[in-house]
């Protein structure tokens, strides 16, 4: 059976990941404590590069990039608003290698159905 990151997103949640998942590629995804990341996503809102709010049976889903000012490094984060603390984030060491992947993932997602229900750039 063949695994996608999408599959993690669209799983019962995004930190379960099984061995298809890892052979796919999914191994940089980690879990985020959920104050942690309430905090990281208030202090670089000004630091946010592109947000796209997906919608599937009523969830909702946020991928964003998002620069890290302290030490110039991109996150591309998946957060399933409903359930924020299974947040899953990758860390770039540049913009362009951030925004390829958001477009990868966004991409896996339409193609499992979810749609673009809301973006900033």
């Amino acid at each position: 059976m063949s695994h996608s990151c999408a599959d993690v997103v669209t799983a019962s949640g995004i930190g379960l990941l099984t061995r298809g998942h890892i052979d796919a590629g999914c191994v940089l995804f980690s879990q985020k404590p959920v104050a942690s990341l309430l905090i990281r996503i208030e202090t670089v809102m000004n630091a946010e590069l592109i947000r796209w709010d997906f919608a599937r049976n009523r969830q909702h889903l946020m991928c964003t990039v998002q620069r890290r000012p302290a030490d110039s490094f991109y996150d591309v984060a998946i957060v399933p608003l409903w359930n924020i603390g299974s947040a899953a984030i990758e860390t770039f060491t540049t913009a362009t290698g951030a925004l390829r992947r958001h477009a990868t993932i966004a991409s896996e997602l339409r193609d499992a159905g979810w749609r673009i229900a809301a973006y900033s750039a």
